[in-house]
């Protein structure tokens, strides 16, 4: 049997212990704590060989008893996934048609509400002692070195966005705000240029507004200015 023909019957194949009252996840995604819920589904969902089912790369089959197949293990999923959502949130989502439509409108509705979240914990742990990150000491050429440096560059350079936002005055509270809630996150460098962006345009603001208050004030000292002048001949003309 071909690795890929293997790979495609784990996908489409239960176990004993697949059912539907299963709950894969010990931890209960209350509409707060999204991140560590989610981290946890994929892991379990991915030691089950299932993952495919919410992260897009499962071609939806054609051939009807593969369809079946795939149908009874997609619905499996949804029941995984909504057996670790608490009731309130659950009732949302009594219609939706496959586990990645599941999971992407659980994703999408409040991934976003927890960058804040992630902020006050790095703000929380800045002052602790950091650790050396993680190395690989395989050869550099495999491909296990070379997922290894792409993920310490990634966390490192996460790291690093969060140091940045987190030294930033009040005054760029809002700016703050948008950038924690971008999915994906942008990089440092254009983070930093985002901020000198919003900078630049707060200045143009506050010299338009001050050139506008300028001209409001001579208009207003020209009327005050020309009503005097009027007065005067008209007292004159008396």
């Amino acid at each position: 049997m071909s690795r890929k023909k293997k790979d495609e019957n784990d996908v489409l194949t239960t176990r004993n212990s697949d059912h539907t009252g299963a709950i894969i996840c010990t931890t209960i995604f209350n509409g707060g704590n999204y991140i560590g819920w989610s981290s946890g589904m994929r892991l379990a969902l991915e030691a089950k060989s299932k993952l495919v089912y919410i992260d897009g790369s499962l071609v939806v089959p054609k051939e009807s008893k593969v369809f079946d197949k795939w149908r009874k293990m997609d619905c499996l999923v949804c029941s995984w996934i909504l057996n670790t959502v608490s009731d309130e949130i659950k009732s949302n989502y009594s219609s939706t048609t496959t586990a990645l439509d599941l999971w992407l409108d659980i994703k999408e509705r409040y991934q976003e509400n927890n960058g804040p979240q992630a902020y006050q914990i790095q703000k929380a742990i800045s002052n602790l002692r950091q650790e050396p990150l993680p190395a690989c000491d395989c050869d550099p050429r495999t491909v296990c070195c070379y997922r290894m440096t792409k993920l310490v560059v990634q966390v490192d350079t996460s790291n690093k966005l969060t140091q940045f936002l987190m030294g930033l005055n009040k005054y760029f509270d809002n700016a703050r705000q948008q950038i924690l809630l971008m999915d994906p996150k942008p990089s440092l460098n254009r983070a930093y240029a985002m901020l000198l962006s919003i900078e630049r345009q707060k200045e143009v603001q506050t010299l338009m507004n001050e050139q506008t208050d300028n001209f409001a004030m001579s208009m207003k000292e020209n009327f005050d200015q020309q009503r005097s002048q009027n007065n005067t001949r008209n007292n004159r003309g008396k």
